[in-house]
């Protein structure tokens, strides 16, 4: 009594291929919402990251200039903080560390050279994070930009 006869089989295979088609039109709708939403995550992440990152850069940008202009930096404890939390939050693992290590070795201030690569080396680990993967690029690359002899063979030995 249970069984189906040929005839109700092929009277039911169109039933049955609507059916397989609806399903699997639902599984490829819920996979686009979902990858969409992952896209959009991935893009808000993104744009927290280069959020950050310029902040960072807007801050050393002004440690810098006083450093030429030869006057003591006197940081601005609201912005210096903004920096602070928002690297805590927003950057990624590799770039926390280096931030943390470029903290912790100009605290030291013990070999302003080594604090300078590691700023070339910190912007160019933010340059690949958001995109830029320009894998002939280095650290002392990065710093030409804006340090003149920076290429100048006496420099060599930190950036080996």
């Amino acid at each position: 009594m249970g069984l189906i006869s040929i005839d109700q089989w092929i009277q039911l295979g169109p039933v049955i291929v609507q059916f397989l088609a609806i399903v699997a039109s639902g599984l490829f709708v819920g996979y686009q919402i979902k990858s969409a939403k992952t896209s959009e995550i991935e893009f808000k992440v993104h744009e927290l990251h280069k959020e950050q990152y310029s902040k960072l850069i807007d801050l050393l940008k002004k440690a810098l200039m006083a450093i030429k202009d030869q006057k003591k930096y006197k940081i601005d404890q609201n912005e210096w903080l903004d920096v602070q939390m928002g690297m805590s939050m927003y950057a990624s693992g590799k770039v926390l560390k280096a931030y943390i290590n470029l903290i912790k070795l100009s605290q030291e201030n013990k070999n302003p050279m080594l604090v300078t690569k590691q700023i070339g080396d910190l912007i160019l680990l933010m340059r690949k994070e958001v995109g830029l993967e320009d894998s002939n690029l280095t650290g002392r690359d990065v710093l030409s930009t804006f340090i003149t002899d920076i290429n100048d063979s006496k420099y060599d030995q930190y950036f080996m």
